[in-house]
């Protein structure tokens, strides 16, 4: 175990002209607007070698992760291998980069170089912004404790795939902490600590009407927390926010209306519900961070053919026509804008990316001795996926880790890639829900990764 270090830094990415928005098939219309910024984050990790700053050492000596996460609806394993390039052209001593997306559905779709509207002089300008946020990040790097915590937030997601009085769901929000042990300078005693903050639910207060750039639900909580820090006269904190499973979670039955104001108010039931003072936490000085990243083939689905597709899609316009819930008449046409994209049914296999990142904290108890000093080591391990993941599979399968490894899993999705959803595992057929409709990969899929993912933990050292 050795010494933890952390830095942070931050680069706008919004588009200075309109583009097509990612999201909603239903959805036509280019932005006409920006409500608020999109950014880029980074959380430069670190153990091991020193910071030249604060002590003798070299950076270049320790292991070193960087967390990148992008306010878009996701990014593709191409320009996620684009990016991950650029950094490490720039910045050779890191180790592991993991970049994801928070799955804002207010972002511009023009960063998948599959679609027809793929502007590669917008993602150029992305990668650059992407090294300014590194850059500060290492400039940022400085001595930290850490520590963990977990919350629960309530009346924020609901799970979508169920009925509106089946619904009810208590929103884990897990966050690693990383707190200055010194200053640097006069101007960093304004800096909060650095959150990881992992949430479960997909952001999507705003519907396929909106036309503005936003964080959507992101952008609410982010601001809440900044008021909620002001009023009570504590430094900012610093968040990289990063969604975790949430494939069959969403605002759905908990929104008021689709608006900013609502995103607001929600937000603000977030930063209430998981604030925390950091008295109440318990913190590690030493730590040891590791890394391991494999790929894992996931084999193709068979969709409905051409006959089976009409029947269904008769079928679920009686659906919409005859339901009388708004929010659950959504799913019926989210299923059936899936059934009508152009080439549906087209699945292939895939090699899909995935990375394990090691957290193991060292944190002091008191024993009642002041000549024996007893430590306690909590162990965590970020499970990165390029997939929609369902939160009811990720309560099992973080169990099912924690069982073999003794890890805290922290499932992060949308990360390394954005390659849809995983299915349910049951049958395809006309009542089948819309993340198995929209499904490319075989029934047995999570099955897989799962199973692959436990062997490969043992390469995490």
């Amino acid at each position: 175990m050795s010494k933890l270090f952390a830095g942070f830094g931050q680069a706008v990415i919004t588009p200075d002209r309109p583009f097509p928005m990612a999201g909603f098939d239903l959805r036509k219309d280019v932005a006409t607007g920006i409500h608020d910024p999109l950014y880029v984050r980074a959380v430069w990790l670190q153990t091991g070698g020193q910071d030249e700053r604060f002590s003798t050492g070299s950076l270049a000596d320790g292991t070193s992760v960087l967390f990148l996460e992008l306010d878009l609806l996701g990014t593709s394993d191409y320009f996620c291998r684009e990016i991950e390039a650029a950094v490490k052209e720039e910045f050779p001593e890191i180790g592991e980069i993991s970049v994801g997306a928070i799955h804002t559905h207010a972002a511009p779709q023009s960063v998948f170089q599959t679609l027809a509207c793929y502007d590669r002089g917008y993602s150029d300008w992305v990668i650059r912004r992407i090294l300014e946020a590194v850059s500060a990040a290492q400039e940022d790097i400085h001595p930290v404790k850490a520590a963990f915590q977990e919350t629960r937030a309530q009346a924020v997601g609901s799970y979508r795939d169920v009925s509106r009085d089946e619904s009810w769901f208590s929103m884990p929000v897990r966050t690693i902490w990383l707190d200055r042990l010194e200053e640097k300078s006069a101007t960093a005693e304004s800096r909060g600590p650095i959150a990881l903050t992992l949430f479960a639910c997909h952001p999507t207060v705003l519907n396929e009407k909106n036309l503005q750039i936003s964080r959507d639900l992101v952008w609410g909580w982010d601001e809440a927390i900044r008021a909620l820090a002001v009023q009570k006269g504590k430094p900012v904190p610093q968040v990289l926010f990063m969604n975790s499973a949430c494939a069959d979670i969403s605002t759905r039955y908990t929104r008021k209306e689709a608006s900013f104001r609502e995103a607001l108010r929600m937000g603000c039931l977030l930063a209430e519900q998981t604030d925390t003072a950091p008295e109440e936490l318990e913190w590690a000085e030493e730590a040891v961070l590791s890394h391991h990243s494999f790929e894992v083939t996931i084999p193709a689905a068979k969709s409905f053919d051409e006959d089976q597709k009409k029947q269904v899609l008769v079928y679920l316009e009686q659906k919409i026509e005859t339901c009388g819930d708004e929010a659950q008449k959504r799913e019926y046409t989210s299923c059936r804008s899936v059934l009508q994209r152009p080439g549906y049914g087209k699945n292939l296999p895939l090699d899909a990316k995935i990375t394990l990142i090691g957290l193991d904290l060292f944190v002091p108890e008191d024993n009642g001795s002041k000549y024996k000093k007893v430590i306690r080591k909590d162990t965590y391990v970020y499970i990165c996926l390029p997939f929609e993941y369902p939160q009811k599979d990720a309560v099992r399968f973080a169990g099912e880790v924690q069982m073999k490894t003794g890890r805290i899993a922290l499932i992060r999705c949308y990360a390394g890639g954005y390659e849809g959803y995983l299915p349910s595992g049951r049958p395809l057929d006309q009542d089948s829900g819309y993340e198995d409709m929209a499904s490319h990969y075989r029934a047995d899929a999570k099955e897989i990764l799962e199973e692959r993912i436990k062997d490969e933990l043992q390469n995490l050292q």
